[in-house]
């Protein structure tokens, strides 16, 4: 299943400034590097998603790591098994005993755990069906996964997605899986949970639920909570008639708040970053858009920093013609007053980013970026400031 392959490395920029290191790197192995989470680690920094081109003509799993200064230590392949088995990494988190945890797709949604060097996999299994899109380590060690399905085995009479989460202990034993199809007021909608986190007494989730008006056929975000076992205790829905919402990231804040962040057209037709905060039983007490990018944004992870404020990763569209697409990062205070906001490019642009917070108090983030001959893993360590040194503008 473990196979080690070759890198291209283009490395923009490093240096240190005020003791913080500053990188951008590319990493090439196939047509498409795409990045499905990034993490900072003791020595460096860990990198997992998937691959597909003409190396590979249906996706692998990749993973990588670099030191400080964003040198490629190790970097692995992970196959399904199958020459026809395709398989995508769609998130992935640090366990607190050792290796990563990772979640995406493999016929049927699947869980991967791999050791901290990436040499071995712990377990790797296929779970109901659909996908997974976030997992999160719990308390007790147990795995809980956020995703979706299309299967007609969950919803015979439904021809779009639907809602399905699932949870595993610390080996990846199933110990339950539920199907969420919201039917009021349109049955065949499109459905999916994107993150999750835990709560004393339960699960939060984040998501999406299309055609929650009538006809009309935009999204919006979708909040809700479960128990331990899985039942659902309750169910929001954030959006307006005729505009576009979903949900992609969620934390859970010290004053045992709920804090969002994803997607809205609502003040900007093209999309704006959107972040919400609610109480625990989803009622909003915060929300606003921010404005990144002239036209459009989309957030990808949600960070909690040690200042006592936010960040938020993702891509925004900058140009329509010619289309330029960036990776952006907002920083945020106590009181998700804006700090700055960077934006940083590829060669041709940047798509499905992930971040983290570095050791020194500065910013890693993967993307998936346009090189020279393919589109590329693309590796940004920022200092404090969000500032790279090379291809980006505020």
């Amino acid at each position: 299943m473990r196979k080690l392959f070759t890198h291209f490395i283009s490395l923009f920029f490093a240096s240190t400034l005020w003791a913080q290191s500053t990188f951008q790197l590319n990493f090439n192995y196939d047509g498409f590097d795409i990045v499905g989470g990034i993490k900072t680690i003791p020595t460096g920094y860990f990198a997992a998603g998937w691959a597909y081109g003409s190396v590979n003509f249906l996706p692998v799993g990749i993973a990588l790591e670099t030191d400080s200064v964003g040198n490629i230590v190790w970097a692995k392949r992970y196959t399904a098994g199958g020459f026809f088995v395709p398989l995508t990494i769609n998130d992935m988190q640090k366990v607190g005993g050792g290796g990563y945890i990772t979640t995406g797709q493999r016929n049927n949604a699947m869980l991967m755990k791999i050791s901290s060097n990436g040499t071995s996999v712990n377990f790797a299994k296929e779970y109901g069906s659909g996908w997974g899109s976030g997992v999160k380590e719990m308390s007790g060690g147990d795995f809980v996964v956020a995703g979706g399905s299309s299967a007609k085995s969950m919803n015979p009479n439904k021809d779009s997605t639907s809602i399905y989460i699932f949870k595993t202990n610390s080996s990846g034993t199933y110990q339950w899986g539920r199907s969420y199809t919201l039917t009021s007021p349109v049955f065949d909608s499109h459905d999916a949970a994107n993150d999750v986190v835990g709560l004393s007494d339960g699960y939060a989730f984040v998501g999406y639920h299309s055609q929650n008006n009538g006809a009309d056929t935009t999204t919006n975000i979708l909040l809700f909570k479960t128990d331990f076992s899985g039942t659902l205790q309750w169910m929001k829905s954030f959006g307006e008639l005729g505009k576009n919402e979903s949900g992609y990231a969620i934390q859970l804040l010290p004053s045992n708040e709920l804090l969002i962040a994803g997607y809205t057209d609502k003040t900007n037709s093209t999309g704006d970053v959107a972040i919400i905060k609610t109480d625990l039983s989803g009622n909003i007490t915060y929300s606003s858009a921010y404005n990144v990018g002239a036209l459009g944004a989309e957030a990808g992870s949600l960070l909690k920093t040690s200042d006592g404020g936010y960040a938020v990763s993702g891509w925004v569209i900058t140009n329509v013609f010619p289309l330029t697409v960036k990776s952006f990062l907002l920083k945020l205070n106590s009181s998700l007053g804006i700090q700055f906001a960077k934006q940083y490019s590829g060669l041709v642009g940047s798509f499905f980013t992930k971040a983290d917070v570095a050791a020194d108090g500065g910013y890693i983030i993967g993307t998936l970026s346009g090189g020279q001959t393919s589109w590329d893993a693309h590796l940004i360590k920022t200092d404090v400031n969000g500032v790279s040194g090379c291809n980006e503008n505020s």
